[in-house]
């Protein structure tokens, strides 16, 4: 059974979509939100990707240009749905691999289905079926080994030698230069010569109040708008309040997951990145 992953604004749509592929013998899966797609192209491992280009947020656009970049998901075949204002040489250019008009003919949205999964059975069958040692995860490609020339820099504050380790790799091989400060009575000065894009910053932190730091750090007009990204302990809605007031832009959670980093990269350095 073929898995798709559909990917749309539309709440009503998307459900009716969604019932009509499985009656027809697909796995379909469904995120509402471009972010939310682009982790499930990871986690779920379609086949094939359906994209309503409508999308708020990481729209479509975006969404096909990180998925035809990225290794993991470059193969994927994805479809648009696009209203008929989108020419269909543009969608193409962008890295579509088809396209169907909306309001959908599900029986032509269903045929271009089937082609592509087609081509994608035929060139599956002309590759080995085994890959060599060392082939890396579907998680390792889409996190490249070395970070990028020219990408945005991003820091990582705690105070802990070894604690947030896994979190400052993960950033790394997201593709991103990180920097970890250890030593918090220097963070300031640290934080104007390094001028990142993106701070993490660990709640519990022994030798400076997190929240007092993020304060300070908002004060200073060089990071007035600088996304301020929170290490929790658990979730808790106190420190959330608290964290909100002093400044933070949002939260992650210890242990740190890859999908959680790879959401806030995307959701605040993915514009960044492109040059918008």
């Amino acid at each position: 059974m073929a898995k798709l992953l559909l990917v749309s604004s539309d709440s009503q749509s998307c459900h009716l979509l969604q019932q009509a592929l499985e009656q027809d013998g697909y796995d379909v899966v469904t995120t509402h939100r471009g972010d939310e797609g682009l982790l499930a192209a990871i986690s779920a491992l379609p086949d094939l990707i359906l994209i309503d280009m409508a999308m708020a947020g990481v729209n479509g656009w975006q969404m096909i240009e990180i998925l035809k970049t990225a290794k993991a998901t470059k193969h994927c075949p994805v479809i648009a749905m696009a209203d008929s204002a989108i020419g269909g040489p543009q969608l193409l250019r962008a890295g579509f691999d088809t396209y169907v008009r909306k309001p959908l003919s599900f029986r032509h949205l269903c045929q271009r289905i089937k082609l592509l999964l087609t081509i994608l059975s035929t060139e599956a069958e002309l590759r080995p079926h085994r890959s060599p040692p060392g082939t890396p995860s579907k998680l390792q490609e889409i996190f490249p080994s070395q970070p990028q020339a020219g990408t945005p820099r991003v820091v990582y504050v705690d105070d802990a030698p070894t604690q947030d380790q896994p979190g400052v790799e993960m950033i790394q091989r997201a593709g991103y230069g990180c920097v970890r400060i250890s030593d918090s009575l220097q963070d300031l000065s640290q934080l104007l010569e390094l001028q990142p894009q993106l701070i993490f910053i660990d709640l519990a932190m022994p030798i400076i109040n997190s929240y007092e730091l993020c304060k300070q750090i908002r004060r200073l007009p060089e990071f007035a708008v600088t996304p301020l990204v929170i290490v929790l302990d658990n979730d808790n809605i106190v420190d959330r309040v608290r964290a909100r007031i002093a400044g933070a832009s949002g939260f992650i959670h210890r242990p740190v997951q890859a999908q959680e980093v790879l959401q806030v990269l995307i959701k605040y350095l993915y514009r960044f990145s492109m040059g918008l």
